[in-house]
């Protein structure tokens, strides 16, 4: 899994967790605790089955436009 980068608001530390089980499946969350910004990896359906992507909210979250 990739690393966060820093907080593109106010450039303090990525905080990253991983939550529960649904299915088997965890989920995780990127945030920064100073900004109180939060990604969550995003709930999908697919063949009445809940697939939970592993760390697609770090992807977005380092996806960001930085200026």
């Amino acid at each position: 899994m990739e690393e966060a980068k820093q907080c593109p608001f106010c450039g303090g530390n990525p905080v990253v967790e991983c939550s529960g089980s649904v299915y088997g499946r965890f989920w995780y969350s990127v945030g920064c605790n100073t900004c109180d910004v939060w990604m969550r990896d995003r709930e999908r359906w697919e063949d009445d089955k809940l697939t939970l992507p592993e760390g697609e909210c770090i992807n977005r979250w380092n996806k960001r436009r930085e200026n």
